[in-house]
């Protein structure tokens, strides 16, 4: 089955490709100068041409990598369309390439304020003969400080990584595609988002991208608002793009719509120097905070033993703001053996410790949101001591979750029965074997590190961008985990010093094993100072919980559509108007199709009744919503704007 062209929910046509020649700059017959031949092509027969430079656009679920193969699409007449909720943020990227001589201090600015420009308003096909409500005159602008524009910067992999990384073929089979691995290229790769820097240089036939990224407040009106972003170059004419933000017309929680537990503790080799990211970033601890619940990150630490303090008061700071999710009292292991000996002195070195942090939080009102993390990935041989020392913290820290990290293991039965929350990694996630340790009172999370790999999803650098988004988004909503875990953001082993130019940084991308993994425990960087750099990966993280959020809102319409349509379905004539029978019924139908995720995203093949094995990811053995999902952005989008539809027309029709 082929996949139809794509059509940008961002509000974009994906152009065809043109025959007319390619600007001076010289080309080489590298794939990467083919793909700069065709930019420059097709930018020609956009609205937005310009004899000095191609101006297209991208996905923010794509990678554009700047020397090596990458995808543009034209902007096309009616410009760049972001549609999101309130407390929500989108973002879509502007490509800029020369087209001849280099490009000296390329910017791109928002023209000014976005102005109210009404609708038209998406809503689901509902019965019109009632009224519809009378809303509140929305604001006449969308401020253009909820706007940012920020060069994308680039790091440079030159090692061969250790893993492969997953791609989509076209297949004439349901889904209509294949996921496929391949070695995943070296070179310069897109990931920190260089938000100090407003302009950089475009050189030879470089492609330049720059993050276009939009915040909607809490209290803005809905409706679409219309403005214009103006791409610049010195000695160049400027370009101007129509924008606009189509605001829906509901919100979305400040914090995460899913449990998170993330480890945030700068590392880099024996600490680094004076100037290293592991010691500068102390300096700016408040806007880490605040930075990292912009992403629905927690500042926590899932290893600390207790050489390191918990930051109490900046915990309380993300409750005021209601951005506070779990945080870890500290970690535990258990004794070495069952000996007395042995016992008396685990207890003596854990106890007392976890005691104390235990009670400070519950001094500081922060108690409910406390868990307990230890015995990461512990041997099934050791699991009788793990019971032993969960028994002893339960006495202790009455109150407080205990949560682990197993292979496949499910707290059902005498096995691990103490621990509260189980933590399989996302690839052995079984559903039924989650609902029956539910059942039996416990939580079932997933969690990612140095696996799985391909052709599951995962978050190294030269993964595709979509996959955070997928995993956090889609696999969620569909498998229904209930909590994420990772181990590290900031393992910044190769880091010295801060990225403090662009876009070509010196960033090393090098990470854990050796340094021969790219990003992996590494989401985001250090910019000037310390002070905190998003990357790619980050936003796309993001995103994938948006979209979560959205389907979290659309399952509690659904249990209030239930709860109001049934006893009505039961009575004589059902009190329900003629016109609303078959819009009740259709709005119901479409949403549990949302809420189980079409297939054009997830693979809707049947899973295993039982979870994987260790080591059954590198065979043939397949949990197919989890190894096969799409790579087309615009199927995401189209499945979040479906949610979107299916929210505000439950909340506008009034016998909805």
């Amino acid at each position: 089955m082929k996949r139809l062209p794509c059509f940008l929910s961002v509000g974009l046509f994906l152009c065809a490709a043109a025959t007319t020649p390619a600007g001076p700059a010289s080309v080489n017959d590298d794939g990467h100068a083919e793909d700069y031949r065709q930019f420059c092509e097709r930018s020609a027969l956009s609205a937005f041409q310009s004899p000095d430079m191609a101006v297209g656009m991208a996905s923010s679920m794509e990678k554009v990598m700047p020397k090596g193969r990458f995808v543009a699409r034209p902007i096309p007449d009616e410009g760049l369309r972001v549609r999101l909720a309130r407390n929500e943020c989108e973002s879509i990227q502007v490509l800029v390439a020369p087209r001849g001589a280099d490009l000296k201090g390329v910017r791109i600015k928002v023209e000014g304020d976005l102005v109210y420009a009404g609708g038209p308003r998406s809503v689901a096909a509902v019965s019109t003969s009632h009224a519809a409500r009378t809303e509140p005159s929305p604001p006449p602008i969308f401020a253009v400080a909820n706007i940012s524009i920020s060069p994308v910067g680039y790091v440079n992999v030159t090692n061969e990584a250790p893993y492969p990384v997953g791609r989509c073929e076209e297949s004439d089979a349901v889904p209509g595609y294949a996921r496929r691995t391949r070695k995943p290229e070296t070179g310069w790769w897109p990931d920190p988002i260089l938000d100090f820097l407003d302009k950089v240089d475009v050189s030879g036939t470089d492609v330049q991208s720059f993050w276009v990224r939009v915040r909607c407040p809490e209290s803005q009106g809905a409706g679409v608002y219309r403005g214009a972003l103006v791409v610049f170059a010195e000695g160049a004419a400027p370009v101007r793009i129509p924008f606009a933000v189509r605001v829906n017309d509901f919100a979305i929680g400040r914090a995460s719509p899913l449990p998170m537990a993330i480890t945030f503790c700068p590392e880099s080799p024996n600490s680094g120097g004076e100037a290293a990211p592991a010691r500068l970033w102390r300096r700016h601890r408040e806007k880490w905070a605040d930075f990292l619940a912009d992403y629905f990150i927690t500042m926590d630490d899932l290893y600390n033993g207790g050489g390191r303090e918990i930051p109490f008061d900046l915990l309380e700071r993300l409750k005021a703001q209601g951005r506070l999710g779990v945080f870890n009292l500290g970690y535990w292991t258990h004794p070495e053996s069952t000996n007395e000996t042995d016992v008396a002195t685990w207890r003596a070195k854990t106890v007392p410790r976890l005691r104390r942090v235990y009670d400070e939080a519950k001094r500081r009102g922060l108690l409910d949101r406390a868990y307990c993390y230890g015995c990461d990935e512990t041997k099934p041989e050791n699991y009788p001591l793990v019971r032993l020392a969960a028994r002893e913290l339960k006495a202790a820290l009455p109150g407080v979750p205990l949560v682990s990290a197993f292979c496949c293991e499910y707290g059902v039965g005498a096995t691990l029965d103490e621990i509260d929350w189980l933590v399989p990694q996302s690839w052995q996630y079984g559903r039924r074997q989650a609902e029956e340790s539910r059942e039996a009172g416990h939580r079932v999370w997933w969690y990612i590190c140095c696996g799985p790999q391909a052709p599951y999803a995962n978050m190294f650098l030269e993964c595709p961008a979509i996959e955070g988004r997928i995993l956090m988004g889609a696999q969620t909503t569909r498998m229904r985990p209930d909590g994420f875990l990772y181990f590290q953001l900031t393992l910044w082993r190769r880091c010295e010093r801060c990225i403090e130019s662009g876009p070509f940084t010196d960033w090393s991308p090098k990470s854990t094993f050796n340094c021969t993994y790219n990003g992996d425990g590494s989401w985001v960087c250090a910019g000037p100072d310390g002070t905190p750099l998003p990357t790619i990966r980050l936003e796309n993280f993001r995103d994938g919980l948006e979209d979560y959020a959205y389907a979290m809102l659309l399952e509690q319409k659904l249990r209030e559509m239930g709860e109001r349509v049934s006893p009505r379905a039961t009575a004589a004539g059902d009190g329900r108007h003629p016109d609303d029978s078959t819009a009740i019924d259709n709005w119901l139908t479409r949403a549990r199709a949302a809420l189980a995720v079409p297939d054009t995203v997830l693979d809707a093949r049947d899973e295993p009744d039982d979870p994987l094995a260790p080591g059954d990811w590198k065979g043939t053995a397949k949990m197919y919503s989890m190894s096969n999902f799409t790579d087309d952005p615009e199927a995401v989008l189209r499945w979040r704007d479906e949610m979107a539809d299916l929210i505000e027309a439950c909340d506008f029709h009034p016998q909805l």
